[in-house]
């Protein structure tokens, strides 16, 4: 008995969060699938890749990086 009082909060702590990361999973899946259908409807070709987000950010940052250069050259 004393081995369940002992390994018995362990096991519900990893009960749930099997739970918790499974329902994480599904609700990103459901939201990749609602996209698509919007995209379809819509006749964009493609979703948004990481890809394409990362090059988002490197403009910003080029912009950013260019402006203070000319701020510190005047």
């Amino acid at each position: 008995m004393e081995y369940v009082e002992v390994l018995l909060p362990t096991v519900v702590v990893a009960i749930i969060f099997f739970f918790v990361i499974r329902a994480l999973f599904n609700a990103d899946r459901n939201e990749r699938e609602a996209q698509a259908e919007v995209f379809e409807e819509h006749g964009i070709n493609s979703a948004p890749t990481a890809n394409s987000a990362k090059s988002t950010e490197e403009k910003r940052e080029d912009t950013t990086s260019n402006s203070s250069d000319k701020a510190n050259n005047e």
